[in-house]
């Protein structure tokens, strides 16, 4: 095989990315028909769609209908009424992302995909994502219903654009159809962070303790006695301790001390429920120090933090004390369990005198007293790292086109890269992610990748980024 052959073979094979500008030319909004430029070489995906939109406001989405030696035809069944004068953008789209968008996937977003056929008795099932995905064997999904974990797919083998998996049922009798949509598990961003999500399956309760099943995920590394902490929605409502697992569950006990906001700020969180988020302390979550230690319990000794030995503290180890998100203090470890800690305040010299004026030195007839401490109350937090910084909202989606394209008006001031995937917040804790194809500094418009979205996308979503000052890339 020659080898520009060879190259243009290798082309052609490679993923194609999510999303990528288009040069118009020709448009018919009226007959629903829009043609592109291409070149001879290129052969797009039957399943190609095309964005078209106005400056920054979303005109509609085309699907691929022919290809020529030099153009694309896409249509659309509605034929689309436009009498606006900006200047017409438009971008290919397609429905499953290459891997290389996992690199800044947002951790809280689902990557979904679809049931194409189930096998015999149901113990077995082909998804429509693949290696062009970034899918390989002994990857695993899971399906949802209201909340509630009922399957698991455990990735067996994997072809182009599609996965064969085995099924194991998490609930009795849970469906498994042609069509149904599953989520990978972790997701492709909690997989590149080593941090792990998952939910409540049921909940065992007796007069002496409550037991959460929590559906088990596969290929994450936790410490003995892993520590879970439970959210209804975006609101905390607990934490557990795994005492046994099996390859399904893990069997944690529920600690619902520290549910409330901490101080006198507290608001008694709800009971938990099957179906509540439960988001796993990893090993990687404990060797970066980047989880939170909540006070549960006050004692004689001091406050008791679910976090001990198996989570690399030790005995005197500083840390920092957070009330409603604010930092009241410092604590140190005045005792040491394998899964939990107690902590004191910790006692914080005065300033020196000579970074103060004369008009606030301590008067030499009272007591030279230290700084005032503040107590631990339950429901305060203990970082002992810097802790996440908060993200930021850069827009709310306000218009919704065909499903997932939007154009949303601007809640901060700054500037946010072309086609960087950011994870959209809706109202009901779900996320997404977005793509932005343009923006004149007030408004934006992009698409939500379908492949992110376990709910239809509505006005009011938010667009959140955790680093969003960067330059917009010019299209």
């Amino acid at each position: 095989m020659p080898l520009s052959s060879l190259i243009l073979l290798i082309l052609h094979s490679a993923p194609w990315p999510a999303v990528s500008p288009a040069e118009l030319k020709a448009v018919n909004f009226t007959a629903g028909l829009v043609k592109v430029a291409k070149t001879a070489d290129t052969t797009f995906p039957d399943n190609t769609e095309l964005v078209v939109a106005a400056e920054v406001v979303p005109v509609g989405r085309f699907r691929l209908t022919g290809q020529g030696a030099d153009h694309a035809t896409f249509a659309r069944q509605e034929p689309i009424v436009y009498a606006g004068s900006g200047r017409l953008r438009a971008w290919f789209v397609w429905p499953r992302p290459s891997a290389q968008h996992w690199e800044k996937w947002p951790a809280e977003a689902d990557f979904m995909a679809r049931i194409e056929r189930v096998g015999p008795g149901m113990r077995g099932v082909w998804i429509d994502a693949g290696a062009n995905s970034g899918i390989q064997p002994g990857m695993s999904w899971w399906q949802r219903i209201d909340g509630q974990p009922v399957v698991r797919f455990d990735v067996l083998s994997v072809e182009a654009d599609a996965c064969y998996c085995s099924a194991a049922r998490l609930a009795a009798n849970a469906p498994i159809r042609r069509n149904d949509r599953v989520a990978l598990w972790p997701s492709p961003g909690r997989r590149r962070t080593g941090t792990a999500a998952s939910a409540a399956s049921y909940i065992e309760r007796s007069e002496e303790r409550t037991i959460v099943w929590v559906a088990a995920p596969r290929g994450v590394e936790v410490p003995p006695e892993p520590h879970v902490d439970f959210f209804h929605g975006a609101q905390y409502v607990g934490h557990g301790v795994v005492e046994s697992a099996d390859n399904l569950f893990w069997y944690a006990r529920l600690i619902e001390g520290g549910a409330k906001g901490g101080g006198d700020r507290a608001e008694q969180a709800p009971p938990i429920a099957v179906g509540d988020s439960a988001i796993i302390r990893t090993r990687a979550d404990i060797e970066a120090r980047r989880f939170p230690a909540r006070v549960f319990e006050i004692s004689a000794d001091g406050a008791l933090i679910n976090a001990g030995e198996w989570d690399e503290l030790s005995l005197g180890q500083a840390g920092s004390l957070y009330r409603g998100g604010e930092k009241i203090g410092e604590v140190q470890i005045a005792r040491l369990q394998r899964s939990y800690a107690v902590i004191q305040p910790a006692e914080v010299p005065p300033e020196p005198a000579a970074t103060r004026p004369a008009s606030q030195m301590p008067s030499t007839e009272g007591p030279s007293a230290r700084q005032p401490t503040v107590l631990p109350a339950i429901g305060d937090v203990v970082w002992f790292s810097d802790p996440p910084a908060p993200p930021v909202d850069l827009a709310e989606i306000d218009n919704v086109v065909d499903g997932n394209l939007f154009s949303a008006r601007a809640l901060a001031d700054v500037q946010i890269s072309a086609l960087t995937p950011l994870r959209v917040r809706t109202d009901d804790a779900g996320s997404g992610v977005a793509l932005v194809l343009a923006s004149d500094g007030q408004r934006i418009c992009g698409v939500v990748l379908e492949c992110s979205l376990a709910a239809p996308l509505r006005p009011g979503a938010i667009i959140v980024g955790s680093n969003p000052a960067q330059p917009v890339e010019e299209r």
